[in-house]
């Protein structure tokens, strides 16, 4: 088997590289993203560098969006080039280690904001929603170039309802059906949660009850694990959703 280098976060990748099994391409790589280095850098994708990239979503036009997590922006890759998507930092702390800092703001995407953006999903109308961790909630990118909060108030919770009256714990992960519900891996609240194309948020599956020990006199509340019907089973921090062809 003929073998060359596959798609990874945070590393360098060859441009135009396969990996082949028996003579036939099974994953074709993009251009090269990344220097290696732990920082913000645009420009020559060999060149860029990014802070612990989340997750990554390949669009119709064959570019390459990048959850650069703490960065707290969303990045794109497209002919060898790299640049900012959305997202804009408050500051960089002063200290030794200077990182940006996120928050929370809808509008233009050049002057939006996030905080720890992670999972990425796109619809059939090119807009690209936005698991974005640190802010509690589900963001969505037009393809016009504007951000707009589908759900959650960046207060952490788990309360269903439409919109800003819902709350996240942590979501990681979003991917979206062909009638425009989007679900999300509700991570620290161990759920599937779903977003309604009018913005309803309904939780999928049983909350967790369970409680463990986790030092002497130290309790705090995990998930669990259970099969079945979706209503009655559990999860424990699920982060990454995927949908087939049938929508499952």
């Amino acid at each position: 088997m003929g073998l060359t280098t596959a798609l990874f976060l945070g590393g360098v990748v060859p441009a135009h590289g396969a990996i082949y099994s028996e003579g036939r391409p099974l994953i074709e790589t993009m251009d090269a993203a990344g220097s290696g280095e732990y920082n913000e850098w645009s420009g020559n994708a060999a060149e860029a560098a990014f802070r612990h990239p989340g997750a990554i979503l390949v669009l119709a036009d064959g570019s390459l969006l990048v959850s650069d997590t703490e960065n707290h922006r969303i990045r794109a890759v497209r002919n060898g080039h790299t640049a900012v998507y959305a997202g804009t930092e408050v500051s960089v702390l002063t200290g030794e280690d200077s990182l940006p800092m996120g928050a929370h703001a809808d509008g233009a995407a050049g002057v939006s904001f996030f905080s720890s953006p992670m999972g990425l999903a796109s619809d059939g109308k090119c807009n690209v929603y936005v698991a974005d961790r640190g802010n509690h909630a589900v963001r969505k990118i037009s393809p016009e170039g504007t951000v707009t909060t589908i759900a959650g108030n960046g207060v952490l919770g788990d309360a269903d309802g439409k919109g800003s009256e819902a709350s996240f714990h942590t979501p990681s992960d979003v991917a979206v059906d062909a009638a425009g519900n989007v679900y999300v891996a509700d991570t620290l609240n161990h759920a599937i949660r779903k977003v309604d194309p009018a913005g309803n948020v309904t939780t999928l599956n049983a909350l967790s009850e369970r409680i463990v020990e986790v030092f002497d006199g130290v309790v705090e509340e995990t998930g669990d694990y259970r099969d079945g019907p979706l209503a009655e089973a559990q999860s424990n921090e699920p982060s990454g959703l995927a949908l087939d062809s049938k929508g499952e």
